[in-house]
């Protein structure tokens, strides 16, 4: 139980550093933002941090660990099937937050297809902390 919980707080961790990853790539691969992508590393990880974390935690404890309750009710919990809700709950998320996070003045991009791949990098990071070290079920 120790390793779940353990799991249950670390993992969400997961898609506010995988989205800075993926926009500082993304920021790095556009000639006209490579120049000032790394000015405010440590800034702009916090901000993401600040707004994500929140968000990852949320639906980690709200939605994914239900999902996987009941996931686990039917079927023997997996990786393939860990993976499949974490995908699930971070288009939920994605499409959820889509009107909210474009604004005016800052907008934040999140499509269903990124929210996705975080989502299931959280699951595929909860699994491996929580289950396949002691090969149990949830």
């Amino acid at each position: 139980m120790k390793r779940v919980v353990r799991a249950s707080l670390i993992a969400p961790l997961t898609a506010p550093v995988l989205y800075y990853a993926m926009a500082m790539i993304t920021a790095l691969a556009d000639p006209v933002r490579r120049v000032s992508a790394g000015q405010s590393f440590l800034n702009g990880l916090a901000l993401v941090f600040a707004l994500g974390a929140p968000v990852a935690y949320t639906a980690t404890f709200l939605v994914a660990l239900p999902l996987l309750w009941l996931v686990r009710r039917v079927a023997p919990l997996t990786l393939a099937r860990t993976i499949l809700v974490g995908f699930l709950v971070g288009v939920a998320v994605a499409s959820t937050l889509a009107p909210w996070l474009r604004g005016e003045l800052v907008s934040i991009p999140l499509p269903p297809w990124q929210g996705a791949v975080l989502g299931g990098a959280s699951a595929a990071v909860w699994y491996g902390l929580s289950l396949e070290r002691i090969g149990a079920r949830l």
